[in-house]
């Protein structure tokens, strides 16, 4: 079952068009998270926002969760 599993997550996939995006997404390339740590007052918030306005993500504090 482990091996069908592999080899069928695995396989060659077929695209119609090039589209770098997909090929990233297919390659596994594609990042859903990323963490940024520090320093306090270092700028992980500047940083964080910038980032998230680049890619269009979201930022989620710890410590506004905490709080």
């Amino acid at each position: 079952m482990l091996e069908t599993t592999f080899s069928k997550q695995f396989r060659l996939k077929v695209m119609k068009s090039w589209d770098e995006s997909s090929f990233n997404k297919l390659l596994g390339s594609d990042v859903s998270y990323g963490i940024v740590i520090g320093r306090p007052l270092s700028g992980k918030t500047l940083v964080s926002n910038h980032i998230s306005s680049l890619v269009g993500g979201k930022v989620i504090s710890l410590t506004a969760i905490a709080d």
